[in-house]
């Protein structure tokens, strides 16, 4: 099983992925019905919002692939020094597979990136909005530690109400002992 990670940014001004191809991967969401659950703040509500995001809104973002068949992305956000904010989602050809083994994988790929100046990551934070049952069951069995539930940290925009948010994490060093 190989799982491989193809990060989307700019070399020279040359993107590693077309417009098209980064707006093609919310098409995907779109057709496996979990664009609005991955995005239930709206924040991407169609392909084009869903690019500027990557392009322009200070986010990192990755294509994950399984055998070189693409089977999800996922991204970082509110960057900080030594952390960030991390986002999955597979699509609808990863489901039968074990998202978890390939989530762990891709996490302990993250943390132990490094830069010129050491590790780019000491954590990885998540909020999951407390009706997301699904993701709470992976992230239980990725082995994210809880930090606590944050009252109304989450909009829901198909509710039109904010509902309580979980908070995860993984920390560089400590995840994936034990695990």
């Amino acid at each position: 099983m190989e799982i491989t990670m193809l990060g989307y940014s700019a070399f020279d001004g040359i993107p590693t992925m077309t417009d098209s191809e980064v707006m093609g991967l919310y098409d995907r969401m779109v057709k496996d019905g979990t664009n609005e659950t991955v995005f239930y703040d709206g924040s991407a509500y169609d392909a084009e919002s869903f690019l500027s995001l990557m392009k322009h809104g200070l986010n990192q973002l990755w294509v994950v692939s399984l055998d070189r068949d693409v089977i999800g992305v996922v991204w970082l956000n509110e960057l900080q020094r030594k952390s960030a904010a991390f986002h999955f989602c597979f699509f609808s050809n990863a489901w039968g597979a074990d998202t978890v083994a390939i989530g762990k994988k891709i996490v302990m790929d993250l943390l132990n990136m490094k830069s010129s100046s050491g590790y780019v990551f000491d954590i990885l934070t998540g909020m999951v909005p407390v009706i997301n049952v699904r993701a709470h069951k992976w992230c239980r069995g990725m082995g994210f530690r809880v930090l606590g539930t944050l009252p109304k940290a989450c909009w829901i925009k198909s509710l039109e109400k904010s509902v309580p948010g979980i908070v995860y994490y993984a920390e560089r060093g400590k995840y994936g002992k034990g695990i």
